[in-house]
């Protein structure tokens, strides 16, 4: 019985083998064949643009009769070239392969063939083909933690490649490592500062690595992310969700709704977008009626080109722009725009000297200062608001962060910046900014045991795993290395 299957599957192969040299030669178009073709369309071309009134009807006879001409000739070749029947060669061919393909097999199946193997069940090999598969392909996957590594030492080479500080900053965060990632993208704003995509993907990455929160580091981001395009959508966002982290519900909605009136349909973050405008509202009482109203409010008055100077104009206290100047906005470059700005935020420091009581003009102006990165004036600015709210934490963790960023690199850190860090910790004992600079503070002050005791506390408020808690650990056991010489 095997021997008679083993003889019908042969016989079938070579009639599939054979088949095709008995048989008269199948070929493609010839070249021939193929003009033939083309002159045909051509023919029926000029006969529709003929009928249309497009070819005057002595144009269309000459070029009739020369198509024509060239049609007939292309046909005599075509009979001329056209393929013989099955020849005496082939048919030969046939017989010796008929014959020597079976002669071939039984022996080489006689060397090397045992019928007494026993089978292998198809499920078991297809298990092996696929972990066979599976292996090469683990074999020559990229690792992310090799290419990192890899980008790392070409930058080292290469410090002013833009694309790959960018491609850098976007590994680092794919592979959830915040911190550096922030680090990177910071660089990469410094050889692209008019980039508002980067700004507003640094500030993202901030904001990632805060768990979710918009730091005052991050709204500074975003400012400068508007300063240069004011309508750079991710940037808008990020800043209605600053807004409705600090409690303006409605601040936040119409942030979101102009951002959405003013994106295309097809806009990636459309839907994310309308999900988040439609839970705020739910979750704080808005109905959808009022919020059908502000929807079709949303996009009214100044347009989004304007909507870094209409930010710092509110910062400034300032009178909203007019039509004329929203007009007179919109033609202008980034440079014109930063210098109209500087003049705001001069009056608004003019107005403050006058009024040296108003703690949010105080903290306008330093917010302002921060996003023309003037970092000594924007401390000296929050100074003053810090004197006036001394218990406002808000107030106190800009303060913080606008003396860390006025520091000089580098430098021991500021008393300062420890004296108010141990003022929000008494305040909020688990906020983590407070709690890394207190412990740096106690470390530079030779107090390993009050440094371990803080970032023992901050590691409690990070993300296990998280970049930062992997450096705060890090911190931890150096301060048991004994001190270099």
């Amino acid at each position: 019985m095997v021997w008679m299957i083993l003889a019908a599957m042969a016989t079938l192969a070579l009639v599939l083998i054979l088949r095709p040299l008995l048989r008269r030669e199948e070929h493609g178009p010839s070249r021939a064949e193929y003009d033939t073709r083309i002159y045909k369309d051509q023919l029926n071309e000029l006969e529709r643009d003929t009928a249309r009134g497009v070819i005057a009807e002595e144009a269309a006879r000459a070029a009739r009769t020369e198509i024509a001409r060239r049609l007939i000739a292309a046909d005599e070749e075509a009979k001329a070239t056209a393929p013989e029947t099955t020849t005496t060669s082939s048919k030969a061919m046939a017989a010796i392969v008929g014959v020597a393909i079976p002669a071939l097999a039984l022996g080489i199946y006689a060397v090397t063939g045992s019928p007494h193997l026993p089978a292998q069940p198809g499920a078991e090999m297809q298990a092996k083909a696929k972990a066979l598969k599976g292996s090469k392909t683990a074999a020559a996957a990229p690792d992310l933690n090799t290419i990192v590594v890899q980008l790392a030492e070409r930058l080292k080479q290469r410090p002013n490649d833009l694309e790959g500080w960018r491609l850098y900053a976007r590994s680092l965060v794919g592979m959830r490592r915040f911190a550096d990632a922030v680090a990177a993208y910071q660089q990469a704003t410094t050889l692209a500062p008019k980039d508002a995509d980067l700004w507003s993907q640094l500030a993202e990455t901030q904001i990632t690595a805060a768990g979710g929160s918009v730091t005052p580091a991050a709204r500074q981001t975003l400012e400068k992310a508007l300063l240069v395009d004011p309508a750079e959508p991710r940037a808008r966002y990020y800043v209605g969700l600053a807004a409705r982290q600090a409690g303006a519900i409605k601040q936040a909605l119409k942030i979101w709704l102009d951002l959405e009136a003013d994106s295309a349909p097809n806009a990636p973050w459309r839907k994310l977008l309308g999900e988040r405008i439609g839970k705020t509202a739910k979750a704080n009482g808005i109905s959808a009626n009022a919020l059908a109203a502000m929807r079709k409010n949303a996009g009214a008055g100044l347009s989004p080109a304007v909507a870094g100077e209409k930010q710092v104009a509110e910062n400034t206290q300032q009178p909203g722009p007019t039509a004329d100047d929203v007009k007179a906005a919109q033609q202008m470059s980034a440079e014109d725009r930063l210098a109209m700005i500087r003049g705001m935020v001069g009056r608004l420091a003019d107005k403050m000297k006058d009024d040296p009581n108003n703690a949010e003009g105080w903290l306008r102006l330093g917010r302002s200062y921060g996003v023309l990165n003037e970092p000594a004036k924007s401390r000296d600015a929050y100074a003053k608001a810090a004197a006036l709210k001394p218990k406002d934490l808000a107030v106190l963790t800009a303060y913080a962060d606008a003396i860390a960023k006025a520091a000089t690199p580098g430098a021991p850190m500021p008393k300062l910046l420890a004296d108010v860090s141990d003022r929000i910790l008494a305040l909020q004992p688990t906020h983590g900014g407070a709690l890394w600079f207190s412990g740096i503070a106690k470390m530079e002050a030779n107090d390993k045991a009050g440094a371990r005791e803080r970032w023992s506390r901050l590691l409690n408020v990070l993300q296990p795993g998280s970049a930062q808690h992997d450096q705060v650990k890090e911190q931890i056991k150096a301060l048991d290395q004994p001190a270099k010489p």
